[in-house]
């Protein structure tokens, strides 16, 4: 259950970096604004994300945590379908679908760190090394993806976005139908 509760929150990893790789481009070159337009955006969608585990501790922590992943991870899942969708019209439809993407997976990033270092009793050093080492290869993925010569990057994100997502959303169904996961209560 380790090693799947670890890949399944890392393949949300790969969309995050390429947007950290590629938004740039997208809000100068895509969508025309300038540097610092550009950096309002990417400050306004970073410090609202940041919404995601306060409203986890705060209002999300006594939920049924199965309905929860699959909720964030199916909102994730629709950001990237709008950023593909009306996210290629406007830089503030972008940034709205990159905030839904950003505060969902960061409301699940306590459950989710929690739940990985409940299965290993033993050896939690090694457990949260491989824990990070797991998102930043996916990290590192989404950066190579983000090299690729695509026609529109935001396409492209929102593409990443909602891929992630469906396997995230498939990954998690196996697991809670195959494996015992200590510490996961409904």
């Amino acid at each position: 259950s380790f090693v799947g509760i670890v890949l399944i929150y890392s393949v949300i990893w790969v969309p995050f970096y390429a947007y950290l790789t590629m938004s740039s481009y997208i809000y100068v070159n895509q969508f025309g604004c300038t540097e610092q337009t550009y950096s309002y955006y990417y400050a306004v969608c970073a410090l609202l994300s940041m919404a995601g585990p306060y409203l986890y501790i705060r209002f999300l922590q006594k939920c049924n945590k199965n309905i929860l992943t699959y909720f964030c991870f199916g909102v994730s899942a629709l950001s990237g379908v709008g950023a593909i969708t009306i996210g290629t019209t406007a830089p503030y439809y972008f940034c709205f679908m990159i905030f839904l993407y950003y505060l969902t997976t960061n409301a699940l990033r306590p459950f989710s760190t929690n739940l990985i270092l409940e299965q290993q009793k033993n050896d939690i050093g090694t457990a949260s090394s491989i824990m990070n080492m797991s998102f930043n290869l996916f990290g590192c993925i989404g950066m190579l993806f983000a090299s690729f010569p695509f026609r529109n990057m935001a396409v492209a994100i929102g593409v990443m976005i909602m891929i992630a997502s469906i396997i995230a959303i498939v990954g998690w169904c196996v697991l809670v139908k195959t494996t015992t996961i200590r510490g996961f209560y409904d």
